[in-house]
């Protein structure tokens, strides 16, 4: 059984030093491959978030398979540097309506 969920990656940008980053989807869980850029022009600092779609596999049993993320740092950048920093990283799965009503989790 395929469930659907979201992984929230939160990540610094600067307007140094910083690079870009490619996410990928490993194990149990898909997704589109996305790519985050630290880089920006203005002179300071802000946390940027990136929402992407999950697809999850459950067992017979209604868990989730382990999902990894892969975050690798590119060779490509706008900056002089290759840095990537993850802030926070959130993963959601949705339940089917009749679980969340009966409290069931995954």
């Amino acid at each position: 059984e395929w469930r659907e969920g979201q992984l929230t990656l939160m990540y610094l940008t600067s307007h140094q030093h910083m690079g870009r980053g490619r996410i990928e989807c490993l194990g149990g869980c898909g997704c589109e491959t996305t790519e985050i850029e630290g880089h920006i022009e203005t002179k300071h600092s802000v946390i940027e978030s990136e929402v992407i779609p999950l697809v999850l596999k459950a067992d017979e049993l209604g868990r989730a398979h382990k999902c990894q993320v892969q975050v690798t740092v590119l060779d490509k950048t706008k900056s002089e540097g290759h840095k990537v920093k993850l802030v926070r990283v959130v993963f959601d799965v949705f339940l089917p309506r009749d679980a969340a009503r009966d409290g069931a989790t995954t």
